[in-house]
């Protein structure tokens, strides 16, 4: 797709505007995708870090990749959680937790597959398996959807809410 002019769209909930964290842009050409990339990619804003990569279209294909993986060994590496899982499909990303004041893995990590039906295999061989280095067995499932869950949490309930006429809303009780 030729793009004319670049855009980004964010996305952040209609009800309290918290960002879920992650948005798209449109580039104008290939080559300025690639360079946001290259230079983006992994590097670290407000002790968060970017995951800049091309956006991939919707499907029921994609949807239930991101599995939650806890009681991993407390060694565990990037490399090691390739190895381990990379043999039931495409790995597009993976995160193991760290602890902020040592940098020390917390046994705990995410890794998003291509396929929901890689995540699934992923999950049927090595949930309750024992791996090497640890005495626990894994506990892999699917990731809750994070982004929505946080943001649903800046969202008042439907009964603290009062709707006037002119399409605001305002909170009961609220003092301002």
């Amino acid at each position: 797709m030729v793009v004319k002019e670049p855009s980004l769209q964010s996305q952040i909930t209609r009800m309290s505007g918290y960002s879920y964290g992650f948005g798209f842009i449109n580039f104008l050409t290939e080559e300025a995708a690639q360079r946001a990339i290259r230079c983006l990619n992994g590097y670290t804003v407000r002790n968060k870090r970017l995951k800049v990569s091309y956006a991939r279209p919707q499907s029921d294909d994609i949807k239930e990749t991101n599995l939650y993986i806890t009681n991993l060994p407390r060694t565990i590496t990037d490399e090691q959680l390739d190895i381990i899982f990379g043999k039931y499909g495409t790995i597009v990303q993976k995160n193991i937790l760290r602890d902020k004041l040592t940098g020390h893995p917390r046994g705990v990590a995410f890794v998003r597959f291509n396929k929901r039906e890689e995540a699934q295999e992923a999950i049927s061989a090595l949930n309750n398996v024992i791996p090497q280095g640890s005495n626990q067995p894994l506990n892999v499932r699917i990731a809750d959807d994070h982004g929505r869950a946080k943001a649903a949490l800046f969202v008042p309930s439907y009964n603290s809410i009062v709707s006037n006429n002119r399409g605001r809303v305002r909170m009961r009780n609220n003092p301002y």
